[in-house]
Formats: C-alpha cells, sequence, structure tokens
C-alpha cells in the first residue's frame, strides 16, 4: 500500500493522484494545524495488485 496525503484544497495534487491511478480513500477532517487555523487532508492509495494492474494496462 502506497498513500499520497495532500491538503484538501490543493486540486493539483488531487488531480495528479487520481491521473497515477490512486483511489480516494477520504479525508482527515482538520488534521494538521498551519498558521494557527487546522486544515483537512484528503488520503489516496493504491494497493500492490492495482498498482501492478495499471503497470500491465500502459498507465
Amino acid at each position: 500500500r502506497v498513500e499520497w496525503r495532500a491538503a484538501a484544497g490543493n486540486t493539483a495534487s488531487s488531480k495528479l493522484a487520481e491521473r497515477l491511478g490512486l483511489v480516494r480513500d477520504g479525508v482527515l477532517r482538520e488534521s494538521y494545524p498551519l498558521r494557527g487555523v487546522r486544515h483537512d487532508m484528503e488520503v489516496w492509495s493504491v494497493l500492490a495488485p492495482e498498482w501492478r494492474k495499471l503497470r500491465a494496462a500502459g498507465r
């Protein structure tokens, strides 16, 4: 299992994770502080069998 974590508002990062074949597992609500404000974080992942299938399909 490989995880990709990104700020929920970072649409470029989310689009890249999706393009790579990762699946959005969910959102960690207010999981990290930045400049005194807590922010949500998206968690994306791919499992080894899924990754191998994507690679075999040329993605």
